[in-house]
């Protein structure tokens, strides 16, 4: 009797989707077949099995340009054997970019609903118009794949959450929150899941406008009670899945993953209505990261933007006493 074959499970979704994608390309053929993630703007190219077209893990394109932005919106089909035949697709940006007779497309959407990118494909030449009948084997891949990287999430926030809760010399005594050095152990954590998976972020820098005055006028334990209401108000509104941190006397800092541009704008509006119901005056500043810059290059920027909100502020009532 021969030996079982040997069929270990995939050591992750990055190869579960190459291989996903080289079995495609075999059963069906088209000359380019990726798995994609949407993050903001950017239809980045996550896996790719190329043979007709010079594209590559990592190559970035723009999504509102793309054939599967029109397909997920609904003016598009998921297949076209021959895309002249549908405007949408003939006029797209894309098509102006590359040759793409045929596509196939899927979306691939997690357990909470959101939308993470796209299985698709497409060739150079038109196809047979019963490439359709190969929709059902993309469309089951794709869920596939969408459990994988479900499960795969699911596990890097647990481990997130029991790292946090394991090493105490990371926690800040006075608020609870991360200190410098657990705010940069966990940014050495989320920026190799926010590369793996092109995710996009938003990063605060938060400065407490007028500790100083109360440590002065108050006493310092008025000052630490100033600061825990600011940390606590800052807990209110944070997410599950964000990292927030106190890193110097009177500053915080919070990294919020999956968040889109419109994400961060929310949180910034949030964040200041619970600073002004908790009687707190902060300067905030807010940049968007993107998967390809360093964390520390976004850290920078919002820290800018942060002073830049700071003088702003005095600048205004320096303006007012003038006038007075």
């Amino acid at each position: 009797m021969d030996n079982p074959i040997n069929l270990p499970p995939f050591e992750n979704f990055a190869e579960a989707s190459h291989e996903v994608l080289r079995f495609l390309y075999e059963e069906i053929g088209l000359g380019l077949w990726m798995m994609t993630r949407v993050a903001n703007d950017d239809w980045v190219v996550l896996q790719a099995e190329a043979h007709k077209y010079q594209v590559s893990d990592g190559t970035v394109f723009h999504w509102q340009d793309s054939f599967c932005s029109q397909m997920v919106q609904g003016f598009g089909p998921q297949v076209a054997n021959d895309v002249q035949q549908w405007q949408v697709y003939k006029n797209s940006e894309i098509a102006n970019q590359i040759k793409i007779g045929a596509y196939i497309g899927v979306p691939i959407y997690l357990s909470n609903g959101e939308l993470f990118g796209t299985l698709c494909a497409i060739d150079p030449e038109p196809q047979q118009k019963d490439i359709e009948k190969h929709l059902p084997i993309v469309q089951l891949c794709a869920r596939l794949l969408a459990t994988v990287l479900d499960n795969e999430l699911l596990v890097i926030e647990q481990q997130r959450q029991v790292k946090a809760l394991q090493d105490e010399s990371t926690r800040d005594p006075l608020t609870g929150l991360l200190n410098r050095r657990g705010w940069q152990k966990r940014l050495e954590q989320e920026i190799s899941r926010i590369k793996r998976y092109a995710s996009p972020a938003s990063l605060f820098v938060i400065d407490l406008d007028n500790l100083k005055q109360v440590n002065d006028r108050e006493g310092h334990n008025k000052g630490d009670e100033y600061i825990k209401k600011a940390a606590l108000a800052i807990q209110t509104i944070m997410r599950e899945e964000d990292v927030v941190a106190r890193i110097g006397g009177d500053e915080f800092a919070m990294l919020a993953i999956e968040c889109s541009q419109k994400g961060a704008e929310a949180i910034g509006e949030k964040l200041s209505e619970a600073f002004a119901k908790a009687d707190i005056e902060a300067s905030i500043g807010v940049a968007n990261h993107h998967y390809q810059d360093s964390l520390e290059k976004t850290f920078d920027n919002a820290d800018q933007a942060m002073y830049q909100q700071k003088r702003a502020k005095q600048n205004s009532r320096n303006t007012k006493q003038l006038s007075d």
